[in-house]
């Protein structure tokens, strides 16, 4: 009776053991902890940095205004997690992720307060990160190279409606959209 009563006992730490392990297993699959970054990057930037490596690295492309467009280790990436969530991110991911190994690349159609402000909609990125140990170990974003133009020729118009840039009188606006979304983006 004594060895019956032990096994009972010991039942549920023998599940709790088995289901920790399944929770660890599924928590550290690429594709999860890609769909937590994507998540809480927009909403909770404190969860987002407790799911990096010490030493990620983001890569925005194009590089926003006044930035390389890279962020490495914690503290960066903690300082640009805090400017996305300012951003009110809307996103809906498009098709499905491809997973190959530890990376996961997926497309989203993101609204953020630029695109509002500048009129323009939701833009196509694609996503891609690099799981290392249940953790993003390299996240880029990527504005779609079909989207560049209707970005960077609305960031423009805007900064132009707003006095911050004058085109040169009589000059041609043709061919500036790249490289004003190269700059200011």
């Amino acid at each position: 009776m004594k060895r019956i009563l032990r096994m009972v006992a010991l039942v549920p730490v023998a599940l709790l053991a088995v289901g920790t392990g399944r929770a660890s297993a599924q928590a550290d699959d690429p594709l999860t902890v890609f769909n937590n970054f994507i998540e809480w990057r927009a909403t909770n930037p404190e969860a987002a940095l407790g799911i990096v490596t010490d030493d990620i690295v983001i890569q925005i492309v194009p590089a926003p205004p006044g930035t390389t467009g890279i962020w490495t280790g914690k503290q960066q990436v903690g300082m640009w997690l805090q400017f996305v969530k300012s951003q009110f991110i809307s996103q809906e991911l498009v098709g499905e992720p491809q997973v190959d190994g530890n990376k996961v690349i997926a497309t989203y159609m993101l609204y953020v307060n630029d695109f509002r402000k500048w009129g323009i909609g939701s833009v196509k990125h694609s996503f891609e990160g690099v799981v290392e140990g249940g953790k993003i170990k390299t996240f880029t974003a990527s504005i779609a190279p079909e989207e560049r133009q209707r970005v960077a020729d609305a960031a423009q118009a805007f900064a132009q409606s707003q006095g911050q840039i004058q085109a040169p009188a009589g000059m041609p606006r043709t061919g500036a959209g790249q490289e004003w979304l190269l700059q200011a983006l």
